[in-house]
């Protein structure tokens, strides 16, 4: 008797794990889903942070582009320190952007990144964020002296930027 009972239990157990509810995709639940639809790229880096980066609000807007599934974007550029800025949305999931060859899957504030590993003789790092079902948000910072400022040196300022954006970006349902 105490035999069936131990079977039935890790039975039970198998079959209760295995309807456990997984993550779907490389990255964690998001702990919001961004409103898209209301995002502004070239408000949505707090004043604060652009001061930091050396350049002003509220940057130059870029046009969306529905053929590579762009949506809004802003550049901002500190030719004094030599980097350009982006941020734009994409109507890409950052699960089908993860997928491709060379990319690294990680997190900031608790949202899925990816981006794709640092060249060596690189200046531009880009970064993916899984922000809603069907879109992320892309950072990028491009170093325009590579010998000054290497490829991680820029991912780690875009991901910095992103946790800053995250911070105050509109969430849906809000």
């Amino acid at each position: 008797m105490v035999r069936l009972v131990v079977v039935l239990l890790l039975v039970c157990g198998v079959v209760v794990g295995c309807g456990a509810a997984e993550p779907e995709g490389p990255f964690p639940p998001r702990p919001a889903e961004i409103d898209v639809a209301s995002f502004d790229p070239c408000r949505a880096v707090p004043e604060a942070r652009l001061a930091e980066l050396g350049v002003s609000e509220p940057g130059e807007a870029t046009a969306a582009r529905p053929e590579d599934d762009f949506g809004p974007g802003c550049l901002w550029s500190n030719y004094q320190d030599g980097f350009n800025y982006g941020l734009r949305v994409v109507h890409r999931s950052a699960t089908e952007i993860s997928g491709a060859p060379g990319m690294i899957v990680s997190s900031v504030s608790g949202f899925g990144l990816v981006h794709e590993t640092p060249r060596p003789d690189g200046t531009l790092c880009e970064i993916f964020v899984d922000v809603a079902d069907s879109s992320s948000l892309r950072i990028q910072v491009e170093a325009l002296d590579r010998s000054a400022h290497p490829a991680a040196e820029s991912c780690e300022s875009a991901t910095s930027i992103a946790a800053d954006v995250l911070a105050n970006a509109p969430r849906s349902g809000s």
